[in-house]
């Protein structure tokens, strides 16, 4: 009985240990594919533009309509604000083609300014001569290709790395306690959902939501994805419930179900003037998970032979693109409206819709190509069977 016992404490202690290697190497996996974007002069160059370009949006979007006057804000908005989605465009055109030299220097951050500062004029004049005499292209541009895009790339890119981190790690045998934990997680998704719109809905902000079909539509819609969502996820974590994925997954689901609960409260809350604190680091955290993301996908395919490969000069500057031209959209929504409370809540509104939409996607893709069915279990390990097999049975 005591040779039984150790025999299966060791074996936990071996999965145990195999488990905090998968964890220590998604954690370095993690920053190494962060890394990308510091790897040589000319990307922290254009890494430390995009900070700032978000800086200064934050504090348009956020204090501008408090101290800029009204016929001023719109155009200064436009103009400082749109200047750099369209140099990133231009730079990530530049660079698709290998001339992300004449965009930026690789050897000097003195030379990358001179080269600046010419750009950022062409991007003005561009941005002006678009909006001033071809409006709807630059409304495409804006929020066609870099508002939505952003959004569907952003939920793209969280998901598969989320899901990509949950290896599929067979174990002979899976402790009951992460099962039940996994089970009360799925649980709480529902319940982090369903107690999101039901507080905001009908405690915190009844007057602005019921009988208004612009807001109380898109939210009803945006919970029945949420909640689709953690079903599936559910499902697939009932088919891998003998493996390791069972924990990533509900890690997963947690993660999607929080940010969704949270969408539910943004889209339908009143809305005030003034810095939103909560909202600016769960949409910095995103932006850094994002460009993990694109790392991590960028140095997988570094190692796969094709006759064209996006570099990382191109991945950066698209990645900048479509998050400076999300950001400028939502600063464009907010000073275009004389009454920005639904202007301030369509962005997030969207992003409700289809944040959970492309989860479901990206996952269904995920774990029916890439992990396909788990693999048969085997109650108990080839050690432990011989034990029980060499002692005449189970021990009594």
């Amino acid at each position: 009985m005591a040779d039984f016992e150790a025999d299966i404490k060791k074996e936990e202690g071996a999965i145990e240990r195999k488990v905090e290697h998968e964890e220590e190497r998604m954690h370095q996996a993690f920053m190494r594919a962060l890394r990308l974007f510091l790897n040589s002069k000319r990307l922290r160059w254009l890494t430390g533009i995009f900070v700032l370009s978000l800086i200064w949006m934050s504090f348009i979007y956020g204090l501008g309509p408090e101290f800029i006057p009204a016929p001023i804000l719109l155009p200064l908005a436009v103009i400082t604000g749109g200047i750099w989605p369209f140099f990133f465009m231009l730079a990530a055109v530049f660079a698709l083609f290998r001339l992300e030299r004449f965009v930026a220097s690789q050897n000097s951050y003195l030379r990358s300014l001179s080269i600046l500062l010419p750009w950022l004029l062409v991007s003005g004049l561009l941005l002006v001569l678009i909006w001033s005499q071809f409006l709807a292209a630059f409304l495409l541009m804006i929020f066609g290709v870099a508002f939505l895009g952003w959004i569907a790339f952003q939920a793209f890119f969280s998901a598969r790395a989320s899901l990509h981190y949950a290896d599929d790690i067979n174990m002979d045998k899976h402790a009951t306690l992460m099962k039940v934990i996994a089970v009360l997680t799925n649980f709480f998704c529902y319940a982090a959902i369903a107690g999101a719109f039901y507080y905001t809905v009908y405690i915190l902000n009844p007057s602005g939501i019921l009988g208004n079909p612009l807001r109380e539509f898109p939210l009803v819609v945006g919970v029945l994805f949420a909640l689709g969502f953690n079903f599936i996820n559910l499902i697939f974590m009932f088919r891998h419930r003998h493996t390791t994925i069972l924990d990533n997954l509900a890690m997963f689901g947690f993660f999607i179900s929080v940010y969704s609960a949270y969408f539910i409260y943004d889209a339908g809350k009143p809305v005030s003037t003034g810095v939103d604190w909560v909202s600016i680091s769960i949409s910095v955290f995103f932006v850094i998970y994002t460009m993990s993301a694109v790392g991590e996908t960028l140095a997988e395919k570094s190692h796969i032979r094709a006759h064209w490969k996006l570099s990382a000069e191109s991945s950066v500057t698209l990645t900048f693109f479509l998050a400076t031209g999300y950001y400028f959209a939502s600063t464009f929504l907010t000073v275009l409206y004389s009454q920005p409370t639904l202007a301030a809540t369509i962005g997030v509104t969207i992003k409700l819709l289809i944040f959970p939409f492309v989860a479901i996607v990206t996952e269904v893709h995920h774990m029916l190509k890439h992990i396909g069915s788990p693999p048969p279990r085997t109650p108990v390990s080839g050690l432990i069977r011989d034990a029980v097999l060499s002692s005449g049975g189970p021990p009594s």
